[in-house]
């Protein structure tokens, strides 16, 4: 930087770096070793290194640490790199992680030791900003995943001239290690899942379109990202107004309330595979031209109700993607960060879209609640209000069992929120901040999601410049995401996997897949699922039927009940949160109660099974009529 030109002293022997934090160097000569003087926080200069020998000080330090041989080690304020020297020399394989509060020291630690700092073993992020902070979580990656926590060291004199920012690096280190452990308990908890539910899922892979067709197709036009944060209660109308100008990118928790307020959106992103998240796509009343881009291991239920209208994509190179590719089958590679909104946000880049704005992106737990009102959590929550517990209660104690902190909201007040929330928005706004000036924006309007690269502004002031262009935007993406499917590559694949459930497993490498899946995956439950994906590979390939339409929601089932309740008991200590029921004119309410009537009269015609009661075995005659069949889930009474 120019600002920090090296300039010689009286006796050539200082360097001072002019900064606003004052920072003085004295390289090493013959008569002494290297020192750094710094303006501490408090207004004084402190002198940093001021012993005979500060190499020899900073072995001594290292001497503490345990490990033989440390994967990572973390020097927070390492002054002119003496812990970085000694930790490089004591563990030669070992990364050196260095995050200095102070841009001219650190620049200072380079010039005393240029090759050192040239290493690939050396990372340095410096202050104030921290620029690639956001992916300091990989290099703790693997010593996480297995249980072990980095040491880490800092420069004691550095730490009482400015305990502020060494405060703030090590909290930029803590943030990093917190996720480096979060990605390795998802991994842990989910590797079976993504081995298996990929495998069943492999009809959807292969005879779906790969997202990779909408890079830059969307070059240029507005994109709105859907969140399912409670401020999504207060700007569904707003967005329900503006929608058709812009590509309406949906979270799958997001996507239900949608629905019912009338907003279609022309993408839904799925990444969680354990079946609780599978439920959001299960029985949702969207029309055929709304597009599920679903991580490939989704859970396979939920995906079988959008069959047809499905496109994969993959967050990784874990199994079975390797095996997959060299069947040819490969599939976009978007980012994610524990959230299904850092995956939306990254498929609106692929997009090319510009600006892309947030709503529903609380992360955060405004007004007490944990998400907006509609999603498949709303069943949950009325079994607790049909048993007298107020919703505001369900809510309280849903955030009690959880980690949780303050954080400063958007709107400049402070906010109840949980450590991995702030971490989703800290990656959004990393990632943000690596896009043009103004393309990002929140409209969320509640929330934490602030910072460097992100512009806080209401959804009708960011839209309103743009044209209607739903019908255009619903047309790209039919021919982008509709393409004939390849029946060449199907056989091959399904083949490969038909060898599983004989027992010949040469054209499949499932001893590598048992043991990245392990321990909660086993070899009877893939080759089950191999054998799964090869029937359906070959099989008819049905489009999905959309859900038919449902009679628009006037009245959320938890609130609804909890009146109910208050009705028939006197006791109105259960209405605490509950929202009155939207009024609707006379005209909308016979047209409602027209729709009702017509799925009453449809639905002995739709039985499908008769019900468990008389499938297990009990008399017909002893069971209630209502439990003989069983209805399909869009039709039952």
């Amino acid at each position: 930087m120019a600002s920090d030109a090296v300039k010689p002293g009286a006796h050539g022997l200082h360097h001072r770096f002019e900064m606003d934090s004052g920072v003085e160097w004295q390289p090493a000569h013959a008569m002494q070793p290297g020192a750094v003087r710094v303006r501490a926080e408090d207004g004084g200069w402190v002198r940093l290194h001021d012993t005979p020998d500060p190499l020899a000080d900073a072995h001594r330090q290292l001497a503490d640490i345990a490990a033989r041989s440390p994967e990572v080690v973390v020097v927070v304020g390492a002054g002119l790199g003496y812990l970085t020297e000694a930790a490089a020399t004591r563990w030669p394989e070992t990364t050196v992680v260095v995050v200095e509060p102070l841009a001219a020291v650190a620049e200072a630690a380079r010039a005393r030791l240029p090759g050192l700092h040239a290493s690939p073993r050396v990372r340095v992020l410096t202050g104030p900003d921290y620029a690639g902070a956001g992916d300091l979580w990989r290099v703790f990656d693997t010593p996480c995943s297995t249980g072990e926590t980095p040491p880490i060291v800092s420069d004691p004199g550095l730490g009482r001239a400015m305990p502020l920012l060494t405060k703030e690096a090590a909290r930029v280190v803590g943030r990093a290690v917190a996720a480096a452990r979060m990605n390795a308990q998802a991994r842990a908890e989910n590797a079976g899942r993504y081995v298996v539910n990929t495998v069943r899922n492999v009809q959807h892979i292969v005879h779906g379109a790969n997202p990779e067709r909408l890079r830059g197709v969307f070059a240029g036009l507005p994109a709105v990202v859907v969140g399912a944060g409670p401020s999504l209660d207060d700007t569904i109308d707003g967005l329900r107004a503006m929608a058709g100008r812009a590509l309406v990118i949906a979270t799958d928790t997001a996507w239900r309330p949608l629905v019912h307020a009338g907003v279609s959106p022309h993408l839904v992103v799925a990444l969680d595979p354990t079946p609780a998240n599978g439920r959001h796509l299960i029985g949702v009343p969207a029309p055929a031209d709304t597009w599920v881009i679903a991580e490939g291991s989704v859970d396979p239920e939920a995906l079988r109700a959008v069959t047809g209208r499905v496109a994969t994509f993959r967050v990784g190179d874990h199994h079975p993607w390797p095996w997959l590719q060299q069947m040819g089958v490969d599939r976009l590679q978007l980012r994610a960060w524990g959230s299904v909104l850092t995956s939306a946000f990254d498929l609106a880049l692929v997009c090319g879209c510009d600006p892309i704005s947030f709503v529903g992106a609380d992360l955060a737990f405004t007004g007490g609640q944990p998400y907006c009102r509609g999603t498949s959590m709303e069943d949950g929550w009325a079994r607790h209000t049909a048993r007298g517990v107020s919703l505001r209660q369900v809510w309280q104690n849903t955030l009690a069992s959880r980690p949780s902190l303050s954080e400063p909201g958007v709107t400049g007040d402070v906010v109840a929120t949980a450590p991995h929330l702030v971490e989703f928005r800290n990656w959004l706004v990393a990632r943000a901040g690596e896009t043009a000036p103004g393309r990002v924006v929140n409209a969320s309007g509640a929330g934490i999601l602030f910072g460097p690269g992100i512009r806080q502004a209401a959804l009708r002031d960011v839209l309103a410049v743009h044209a209607e262009c739903d019908g255009a935007l619903r047309r790209m993406l039919h021919q982008a995401l509709d393409p004939p499917g390849d029946m060449a590559r199907s056989r091959k694949t399904a083949e490969a996997l038909s060898t599983l459930s004989s027992g010949d497993a040469t054209a499949v490498p499932l001893d590598e897949w048992v043991t990245f899946g392990r321990p909660t995956l086993s070899r009877t439950e893939l080759v089950d699922a191999a054998r799964d994906g090869a029937a359906a590979l070959v099989a008819d390939r049905p489009r999905g039927t959309p859900t038919p339409a449902l009679v628009p929601l006037r009245w959320h089932a938890a609130d609804r009940l909890a009146a109910m309740r208050a009705r028939l008991t006197g006791d109105r200590g259960g209405l605490d949160g509950v929202a009155p029921p939207v009024r609707r004119s006379r005209g909308e309410a016979s047209a409602a109660a027209a729709q009702l009537i017509a799925r009453l009269l449809a639905a002995p015609t739709v039985a499908t099974a008769l019900g468990d009661d008389v499938t297990s075995g009990v008399v017909a005659d002893t069971v209630p009529l209502t439990c003989w069949v069983a209805w399909r889930a869009e039709a039952a009474p």
